[in-house]
């Protein structure tokens, strides 16, 4: 994102670079992303950045704060915080990235479920409850 970007500034005559109210949005779809990823690792005690069960950590199910509305808050966090970067850097080449980047967590999502659902006791009961993956009530 930010080689795109400093491309895209560069070739700016191409005007191709974002008006600066989209800066202001972009800042503010990164904080707020921010915030819920932060929300996310202090709620859950097991955030980690591998999937992993901490048997020796007597590892539970976290079902409180953001988790009670998705299963992946830490991810949503990321996926708005990265939203927002293309519009703070003022740069419309520099979305490209960022979208690819939003399908890594998108899929892991998926993967991470499989793996939690066979080995975390209580997962498959906290994914009848708290339905959605990403987003409350659509994903």
């Amino acid at each position: 994102m930010l080689i795109a970007a400093g491309l895209d500034a560069r070739r700016s005559h191409i005007n191709s670079v974002l008006p600066w109210p989209a800066s202001i949005i972009g800042l503010s779809l990164n904080l707020v992303g921010m915030g819920i990823f932060s929300w996310s690792l202090r709620e859950n005690r097991f955030f980690s950045s591998v999937v992993r069960i901490q048997t020796y950590r007597g590892h539970a199910v976290c079902n409180t704060g953001p988790y009670s509305l998705v299963r992946h808050p830490g991810y949503t966090g990321m996926i708005v915080g990265t939203i927002g970067l293309p519009q703070l850097f003022m740069s419309v080449w520099s979305a490209v990235p960022a979208l690819l980047f939003v399908l890594i967590p998108v899929v892991r999502t998926g993967l991470e479920d499989r793996v939690l659902k066979a080995e975390l006791s209580g997962y498959r009961e906290y994914c009848e409850t708290t339905r959605y993956r990403l987003v409350p009530g659509i994903w």
